[in-house]
């Protein structure tokens, strides 16, 4: 069983929220945007303990004050996936009231604040919460409240706090889960536990013989009686531990790191053996659940569980707890968490326009096996901080990454935007490669629905000469043809213009955009009734009208020419290639020979003569970063930077708009 789907009305920071929910949920949001009250949404509809005095502060703002009168704050979970063959008594339960579809089987418990029955007709009158009540119910029936009872009995959610002291509840008996554990095993009931009781008895009895012990004990004694002048009855008496097994059980403790105590190691690990005793205790209960009536089925939140970890830690602890079978609700900030989760597990809160909404992943769940692997692969610790970006850029490699952000920030001091992509909550993303459509499907309409910018090469030249090879191989030309073809396979931009007199349109990085375009497309009617032109720009060669399309609002993939390099060079970098080239220590033979083939724009051969270097691009990019200016950008990369920050939400200002219409002057 788990929580499929969840609904919340009028509570907190939740007007008319709902979110469809994965097999697992990691809860994902910036601070204040409602991971807590999320959870504690929950908490009122499946937490018998948690019993709050909900107040004004509880109801949403838009509620008008003064607050209560008649509005209501209601929550409804639902629950799919049912595999209670060994638990015939619940499912009774839900097949009597719970269920609010058949088929497929879905389960609804609610809870409702809402005004006593005597006051529904006088709703001025319930204006503080001695006139409200809470009530839980099933089924989409507020009549069905025996059934809820009965659920709420046997399905528990145990929360974790963010802020929560691991050594303090481990060493109190009434927090720790060490004493629900042994409550569980009926410890103190144990023949072998009680012969440790006797056992502390005679070690107890043995100390007090010891001169120096039952001189102190008696001390005290006597001035106690003569204190109290012997009117109570007080007969305190030196131990080690208490005799009695039910006493003796309370004072079970875990030693760690050469049998110290809890409070000489440190608080991560003190957090792992918390976490880990909580686990245990639900795994036992669960093994037990044939022949335990009491059994509840437990879903474990925690709250930010990376607190005090170290990242290695943080991946092997809940990389098992993600694997459990019982449902886990995790809210954290840590991309190590993020880089283990499955990508159909993610909630991500956020505010807009006054109002907190929640996109979920978990509609990638029905996606191929092969993406879903793909996905999973590329959301490894370093891209892992995209599911916490108000947007983002998609780019294709090293190079990329570092000079992007730079020339964002030159544009931000030259007041083109008005803020870094760091400011504008925006991370640039490197696909390492061209594959941007898992990316998309994940960060896109069909997931997170962040805004996303794509800046990609135009790879004009790739696939000339395997369409070049097709035609010699066939019988469409005739024989003067194929010699003209022959002799423009050493000259490709010839070979293009061969091509396109034969109506065959070639330009990679433009066709593998329409292909991203398709995907996204079903999800917006505007990008859906613009596809067919885009898709007729490509068959036809309408390169210019093509990139113009693909730079519409709702798309955002910009396109060069040929590669990243060959812009650089367009836009004035020659100088500055060559410096870097010199630093990582070319020699100046190498150099000069790098310069007559930037000066002819031998763009493939520079590219391998990096990448020969030894360096690499991504070293190369790095030096040359902190030589851009912010007159020298590309141009796809200065429409791209300024299309994601008008998207971002925090960015998109009526100042921001005109410092791009005033961008937009100057280049006109």
């Amino acid at each position: 069983m788990r929580i499929s789907k969840a609904r919340i009305k009028n509570f907190r920071n939740f007007s008319n929220f709902e979110v469809s929910l994965g097999d697992k949920i990691v809860l994902l949001g910036e601070n204040s945007s409602g991971k807590t009250n999320f959870i504690d949404a929950l908490r009122l509809v499946l937490d018998r303990s948690f019993r709050p005095q909900l107040g004004e502060n509880d109801f949403h703002n838009h509620v008008t004050i003064p607050k209560f009168r008649g509005t209501i704050i209601q929550v409804d979970v639902f629950f799919e996936d049912f595999t209670f063959e060994h638990d015939e008594d619940f499912l009774a339960v839900l097949q009597g009231d719970c269920f609010c579809q058949d088929d497929p089987p879905i389960a609804q418990i609610s809870f409702q604040y809402r005004p006593q029955t005597q006051y529904l007709d006088d709703l001025d009158s319930a204006i503080s919460p001695e006139y409200y009540e809470s009530i839980w119910y099933s089924g989409g029936d507020i009549e069905k409240t025996k059934s809820a009872i009965k659920f709420r009995e046997r399905v528990s959610l145990r929360v974790v706090k963010a802020l929560r002291d691991m050594e303090g509840d481990l060493n109190s008996w009434q927090r720790s889960p060490l004493r629900r554990l042994t409550q569980t095993m009926n410890l103190s009931s144990q023949p072998g536990f009680q012969d440790v009781a006797n056992r502390v008895q005679a070690a107890t009895n043995t100390l007090r013989q010891i001169e120096p012990v039952r001189e102190l004990q008696d001390k005290v004694q006597t001035r106690l009686t003569s204190m109290i002048e012997g009117v109570h009855t007080f007969d305190p008496k030196i131990g080690m531990l208490p005799t009695n097994p039910d006493e003796l059980q309370k004072y079970l403790t875990f030693l760690v790191e050469n049998e110290l105590s809890l409070d000489r190691t440190s608080l991560g690990l003190a957090n792992i053996l918390y976490l880990t005793l909580l686990m245990v205790e639900i795994e036992l209960l669960r093994e037990s659940r044939g022949e335990n009536a009491d059994y509840q089925y437990t879903i474990l939140a925690i709250e930010e569980p990376e607190a005090h970890l170290h990242p290695h830690l943080q991946r092997l602890v809940f990389r098992d707890f993600l694997q459990s079978e019982m449902p886990v609700i995790l809210s954290t900030h840590s991309p190590n968490i993020v880089s283990i989760a499955e990508p159909d597990w993610f909630v991500v809160l956020s505010k807009r326009d006054g109002e907190t909404k929640g996109n979920s992943t978990s509609a990638l769940a029905s996606l191929p096996a092969n993406v879903k692997r793909d996905l999973s692969r590329y959301l490894d610790v370093n891209r892992g901080e995209v599911v916490f970006a108000k947007g983002v850029i998609l780019v294709e490699g090293d190079a990329e990454q570092f000079l992007v952000p730079e020339f964002a920030r030159k544009m931000r001091d030259a007041g083109l935007i008005h803020n870094t992509l760091d400011g504008a909550g925006v991370s640039v993303v490197n696909v390492s490669g061209t594959d941007f459509i898992p990316y998309v499907r994940f960060l896109g309409p069909e997931g997170l629905d962040l805004p996303i910018t794509i800046t990609t090469d135009g790879d004009k030249y790739v696939g000339l000469n395997r369409k070049a090879g097709e035609f010699l191989g066939g019988n469409l030309l005739n024989g003067n043809e194929k010699q003209e073809l022959q002799l423009a396979l050493t000259d490709t931009d010839r070979l293009r213009s061969f091509l396109e007199r034969h109506n065959v349109y070639v330009h990679e990085g433009l066709n593998r955009s329409v292909k991203i375009v398709e995907v996204i497309a079903p999800y917006n009617p505007r990008i859906n009734a613009l596809l067919p032109e885009l898709q007729n720009n490509l068959k036809q060669g309408e390169w210019d009208n093509l990139r113009r399309n693909l730079q519409h609002p709702d798309i955002g993939i910009f396109v060069n020419d040929w590669t990243l390099e060959d812009e650089l060079v367009r836009v004035g970098y020659i100088q500055e290639l060559l410096d870097v080239y010199q630093e990582l220590g070319a020699s100046d033979r190498q150099v000069t020979n790098m310069r007559q083939e930037l000066e002819h724009n031998l763009i493939v051969k520079v590219i391998n003569r990096i990448e020969q270097s030894g360096k690499g691009k991504g070293r190369f990019a790095q030096r040359l970063a902190d030589k851009v200016t912010a007159d020298r950008i590309p141009d796809y990369i200065q429409k791209a930077i300024q299309h994601i920050v008008l998207r971002t939400p925090t960015i998109s200002t009526p100042s921001m708009l005109q410092l791009s219409a005033n961008a937009s002057a100057k280049e006109e």
